[in-house]
């Protein structure tokens, strides 16, 4: 199975492309595309992550999500979304990059999905916009503290993308600028699906 995540960045979707990908549920699902809602797989995801950092997932665990995130059984594409996937706002930041831990999500999702195709979706944005919008989201009261002490000049994304790449080789990666994203709004639906 081929397994898409989009994986936001915060600050750049507010879940446009999963209303949209919802809306176009019945079209997809001729194509053998699923697109669940959020409520069935965001939070099971989530901790099943979270309790992957101190066990490895069961044999049968990926089939187990398979079931309780799929509606029907047939599917070849399975298309998720959730900007907090790297991680929650607050922690955005932490180590003076962005989602310092985001390769490592990833890697966890290889590791539950082992066998399928993971691909993973990310748009990212100008950090000189993103910064005030993601300050506005955390519980932070000083600018410094989200960024732990981190000189905002130096965020790169390509960072992120790096650290990905080298520790996913076998994950596929899509990134775009979010600003780019009415331009190429069709295109990004398309790969995604």
């Amino acid at each position: 199975m081929q397994i898409v995540f989009h994986a936001g960045a915060h600050n750049t979707d507010e879940d446009r492309i999963i209303k949209c990908l919802l809306k176009n549920r019945p079209d997809f699902s001729n194509l053998g595309v699923n697109v669940p809602p959020p409520s069935r797989y965001r939070k099971l995801l989530h901790q099943t992550l979270l309790a992957m950092h101190e066990n490895a997932p069961s044999p049968d665990a990926r089939d187990i999500m398979i079931e309780a995130i799929l509606e029907e059984e047939n599917c070849e594409r399975l298309l998720l979304s959730n900007e907090n996937f790297f991680c929650v706002p607050n922690m955005a930041l932490r180590g003076g990059q962005f989602y310092d831990k985001g390769h490592e999500r990833v890697q966890l999702l290889s590791e539950l999905f082992e066998g399928d195709d993971i691909e993973v979706f990310l748009g990212i944005c100008n950090p000189a916009t993103y910064l005030p919008a993601q300050f506005r989201r955390t519980k932070f009261e000083d600018f410094a503290d989200m960024t732990f002490g981190a000189d905002p000049r130096d965020l790169r994304w390509s960072d992120l993308i790096y650290r990905i790449r080298e520790n996913n080789p076998n994950v596929s990666l899509t990134v775009w600028c979010n600003e780019d994203t009415p331009l190429i709004w069709g295109q990004v639906i398309r790969e995604l699906a």
